[in-house]
């Protein structure tokens, strides 16, 4: 007897109490929020190509990075460093926040 169970299935599960759907699309609205570098980068009023010159890569490369769902923190962590910034993450546990260092 098999113990894995098919995605579908653990989906159904999680659309079917409105909680926890709730949950799951604020914390999806969230990323997405999150990860629009293009919008931060024109509010820092730089382009692409500026963003391209500092990191040594393409214009190209630069909207390959804005338009990507899943980043490595380092890649995000020098994106961030290339606009004047500087990135920090944390876990947050019952209101403790660990912040959590990002290897160069």
């Amino acid at each position: 007897m098999s113990k894995t169970r098919k995605f579908a299935e653990l989906s159904r599960k999680v659309v079917a109490d409105p909680e926890r759907a709730q949950r799951v699309a604020a914390m999806e609205a969230a990323i997405e929020h999150a990860l629009l570098l293009g919008e931060i980068r024109e509010h820092r009023s730089l382009s692409q190509n500026d963003v391209a010159e500092v990191l040594g890569a393409s214009q190209a490369r630069v909207s390959q990075l804005e338009n990507q769902s899943d980043l490595y923190l380092s890649t995000l962590k020098r994106y961030i460093e290339a606009l004047g910034g500087e990135l920090e993450v944390a876990a947050v546990f019952d209101g403790e926040r660990i912040e959590i260092g990002i290897p160069a």
